[in-house]
Order: C-alpha cells, then sequence, then structure tokens
C-alpha cells in the first residue's frame, strides 16, 4: 500500500436511499445524515484524511446505472482501498437475492428497478485495491456476507495481490435494520459513528465496539465477515496519527481514555463531558459528535447545543430540528432561541408562545440575541486537567486531557465570496418562493457591503426588514426558508460590524476568553 501519510490510492463511495415513491417503502430521514456525517468523518484531516473528490456521495439516486457508474470508477481507480456503503432499504427477490432499494424502486419489479448486490460483488472482483471494505446498513444486508463469502473470485488471489475483503452489515441475512424515528442517524449507522470517535481502532475493534454499542441500547446486532489482513485497517485514523502514535503510547491521559471508554458504552454524562473537554480544546468537529450522541440519548441541553453547533456550520434545518426537540424537553435556551427564529418565520404566534415559556416577561423585539453553547458545570465524572508539557493522545484527534477553558466562540467573519457563491435551492412543488430577480439583485448590494464597507450605507436594519415579492405564476422561485436564514446571518454580521466588534475574516473564529481575544484557524 501507499505510505500513512498518502491516501491517493483510497476509494469511497457512500449510497443513500431517504426518499422513495412507493408506498411499500418508508422514508427513512435519518439516511440523509448518515451519509453526510460518514462522508465527513472520512474525509476530515482529524480522521480518514481521504481527498473529498475520492469520496463520491450519492444521496437518493433515481436510477440503478448511476449507482453502477459509481462503483465501477471507484474499482477502477482504488489502488490501495476500496469502500462501498449503502444506507437505505434493502429487499430480497424471489431467490433470496440481496437489492438495494433506490428512490424509485417498485418492490414487484425489483430486479430491474433497485441494485443488485451482485453488481457490488463483480465490480470489488475486478478492482485491484487491496483492501475492500463493505458497509451495508439495510434490511436483510446479512445476504451480502454470504455473496461475498462464497464468491471465489472475491478470495484474496496471488494474482490479483489482494490483501483482503472486510464486510460489515447492519443485520444478519434474513433480519431487518432499526431506524428509530425522530433519530438523527439509523441505529447501526448512529454506533458506527459513536465507536469511530476513536479513531485508533482497527476494522475489527470497530465492529466489535459497534456491536458493543448496539447491545448496550437492545437494538440489533451487526455481522462481520473477513478474508485475511483487512481487519488490521485502521479506517478513521489520520495518517499523521498513524505514524505518531508509537513515540507517545505511554503517555496517554488515563482519565481521558476513561471517560472515553464510559461514554462509548453509553454514559450520557461522559458524552457530555467529552464534548465540553472538546470544545474548550476549539475541536467543535468531535464535540459536536458527542452532543449528538447526548442528544439522541434524551438530553435536552445536548440537544441544545447541537441546534447551536448545526447552526454554526450553516446547517439551518438540522438546528431547527433539535431547538425544537430541546424545546419541547423543557431547555430553555432552546425555547429561546426557537423564538427568535420563529419570529424571523412570520410564525409570531408561535414564537411568543416559546418565548413566554423561556421565562422572558416582556415581548420579544426586534434584534434579540440567539443564546450559545452552554457548558454544564458539576459533572459527575472526575476531571484530570493535563499539564501543558504532557503528550497528547495518540488517536490524531484533540487532547482529551487538555486543560479546559471556558472558550466562547463569538462570530465567523463572513467572506463576499460567501455571499456572490451563494445558491439557493428552488421552492417545493406547487409553491411559490421568492422572487430569484429581486434576492440576487439585494445579495450584490450585501457582497459590496462586505467588500467594503463604506461602499453603500446597507445596515442590519435594512437587511431585517428587506421584503421580496414571489416568483411569478408557473415559477417556483428560491426557497422562502433557505433565503431568511441566510439574511439572518447577514444581518448579525453587519449588525457585529456595526458595534465595532473584532470580526473574523476568512477561515477565522475569534472568541474572548479571561480578557483576551483569541483566534484560530
Amino acid at each position: 500500500m501507499t505510505g500513512a501519510a498518502d491516501r491517493s490510492g483510497w476509494r469511497m463511495v457512500l449510497i443513500g436511499a431517504s426518499r422513495f415513491s412507493h408506498p411499500d417503502f418508508q422514508d427513512l430521514p435519518a439516511v440523509a445524515n448518515n451519509i453526510t456525517d460518514l462522508a465527513e468523518r472520512l474525509t476530515v484531516p482529524s480522521g480518514g484524511a481521504v481527498a473529498k473528490q475520492h469520496c463520491t456521495v450519492l444521496h437518493n439516486p433515481s436510477l440503478p446505472w448511476q449507482v453502477g457508474t459509481a462503483i465501477t470508477q471507484a474499482a477502477a481507480e482504488a489502488e490501495d482501498v476500496l469502500l462501498f456503503y449503502f444506507s437505505g432499504h434493502g429487499k430480497q427477490d424471489q431467490d433470496g437475492n440481496l437489492h438495494l432499494v433506490l428512490p424509485d424502486s417498485d418492490p414487484h419489479q425489483i430486479e430491474l428497478s433497485s441494485v443488485p448486490f451482485s453488481v457490488v460483488k463483480r465490480q470489488f472482483s475486478k478492482s485491484r485495491a487491496r483492501a475492500r471494505i463493505v458497509i451495508l446498513d439495510c434490511c436483510f444486508s446479512g445476504n451480502a456476507i454470504e455473496t461475498m463469502s462464497t464468491s471465489a473470485d472475491l478470495i484474496t488471489s496471488e494474482t490479483q495481490n489482494i490483501e483482503g475483503t472486510y464486510v460489515l452489515t447492519s443485520s444478519p441475512k434474513n433480519k431487518t435494520s432499526l431506524a428509530p424515528t425522530g433519530d438523527r442517524h439509523t441505529a447501526f449507522t448512529a454506533a458506527l459513528l459513536a465507536a469511530a470517535t476513536d479513531t485508533d481502532l482497527t476494522l475489527d475493534q470497530l465492529y466489535a465496539s459497534t456491536a458493543k454499542i448496539l447491545k448496550g441500547r437492545s437494538q440489533p446486532e451487526p455481522q462481520c465477515r473477513v478474508h485475511n489482513s483487512a481487519h488490521a485497517l485502521r479506517l478513521f485514523a489520520p495518517p499523521t496519527a498513524l505514524a505518531a502514535a508509537p513515540a507517545v503510547a505511554n503517555s496517554v491521559d488515563v482519565d481521558a481514555l476513561a471517560v472515553l471508554n464510559a461514554a462509548q458504552q453509553g454514559d450520557v454524562d461522559s458524552m457530555i463531558e467529552l464534548a465540553q473537554r472538546f470544545h474548550g480544546a476549539n475541536d467543535l468537529e468531535r464535540a459536536e459528535q458527542w452532543w449528538r450522541l447526548a442528544a439522541e440519548a434524551g438530553d435536552a441541553g445536548a440537544m441544545y447545543n447541537v441546534a447551536v453547533v448545526s447552526e454554526i456550520q450553516r446547517r439551518f434545518e438540522d438546528g431547527k430540528f433539535w431547538y425544537q426537540r430541546a424545546a419541547e424537553t423543557g431547555d430553555t435556551n432552546a425555547m429561546h432561541n426557537l423564538a427568535i427564529r420563529l419570529r424571523l418565520r412570520g410564525r409570531e404566534a408561535e414564537a411568543a408562545r416559546w418565548w413566554q415559556a423561556a421565562g422572558h416577561t416582556s415581548p420579544q423585539r426586534n434584534g434579540e440575541k440567539l443564546r450559545k453553547v452552554v457548558r454544564r458545570k458539576n459533572l459527575p465524572v472526575e476531571r484530570h486537567a493535563r499539564t501543558d508539557n504532557e503528550a497528547p493522545d495518540p488517536t490524531g484527534g484533540a487532547n482529551l486531557g487538555t486543560k479546559i477553558r471556558p472558550a466562547r466562540p463569538i462570530v465567523r467573519g463572513m467572506t463576499p465570496d460567501e455571499v456572490g457563491n451563494m445558491q439557493f435551492s428552488q421552492s417545493g412543488l406547487g409553491k411559490r418562493g421568492y422572487s430569484e430577480n429581486e434576492v440576487d439583485a439585494f445579495l450584490d448590494t450585501v457582497e459590496e457591503k462586505i467588500r467594503d464597507d463604506g461602499s453603500n450605507s446597507l445596515s442590519s436594519q435594512d437587511v431585517r426588514r428587506v421584503a421580496f415579492g414571489k416568483s411569478p405564476f408557473g415559477r417556483r422561485g428560491y426557497d422562502m426558508d433557505e433565503v431568511d436564514e441566510f439574511l439572518y446571518r447577514v444581518a448579525e454580521e453587519l449588525e457585529t460590524r456595526e458595534r465595532g466588534e473584532v470580526v473574523g475574516r476568512h477561515g477565522e473564529i475569534i472568541y474572548f476568553d479571561n480578557g483576551q481575544w483569541y483566534t484560530f484557524d
């Protein structure tokens, strides 16, 4: 294989089907989050570090040939590692063969309208990749193990120089998988992502950890089949961590690993403790991962923090979802922020109810501020503050034992390119959205303002008061919610500048801690 720091020979194909036209197949909203979050974990520098152009993600592909083409191309290009992940429905044909269901698949003509798993098998057999991984999160996915294990052309051969094939499935061949209603991820992928937070795990260890998490939650246990040396592959370990691990293995913060172990076993307080440690170490990505797990376990404060982080990352629909769940669970900070968001969308009565429920005695006014991440005090978890001269942990992530300081993100500066390149979705079928010409013209003014503050007199109040006409009859126009959410960010940006606060430029976040301003990339 290529060296630890070179993953140019890795190829990933992630397929997710979440919406279905046939009534026999129930929609699976969590699948969209499955492939998005897994792709991020595989490509982020602190994780798999695979180049994004080498990780193909298809969400709701309508035609089988689209999936086949993606697999064929990846199999042809992969030299070291080839990974295929599918999340959605699985369907057996009359002969018991597994088919991967697509949005327009017909259960009565499943062979013609879906992707036979034999297509994946065939392309994997042709690939020169030395390690090949199949991860299936669908019903009856255990069929893949039988298919792969009985196919001679997928077993290691001297001529193909294949190091191994690893198949990980969410259920046995005759069982269904679990997709809990309202959860961000399906049960299997949620456990897989939780296990993957320990980036140093081999595939065998990743499987064992995933199985243990699912068993602890009384959820279906996964299945696994491995041929030869693929079991030793560290899928989520950043290349730098693989190189550095031996040198620091004896200096790991023992307490931090104990907290990590407790969190992986399902202890919610430990999940929150880890999230806060990562947040204090300025690792927003990993903080969010652990807050999400605590949120999915029912913790209202974690739900709120997930919503805040989602909005920082411009995932506004995700933020709205978690604000709603946290508010309904009784979190007053979530009620406060939800009320602001609802009022922005014109839902005055609902906003007023949540505003009052949050404990406010006076009506909501224009320009009310969203509350930020809330750190919980007095967690029943023993803390250990590592000294500055102690070595970092070997997983390649943020140091779990780093001394916690109350970092408080303030603002990420908006750039002219961010405004100029902004693209909005079309409104739903049969709905008239905002006039595209009016929105585009206004964004031109915003872009000028962001590029040169003195170029025009646009103010935050101008942005909050702007009103667009609807698209002409017969045209869908821009999605109103997306435009409103973006303009809310524009208004906050201009308001920050008007107050004379320090604004982070491209790639920077600025925060205030103990009387000092700090920045980090």
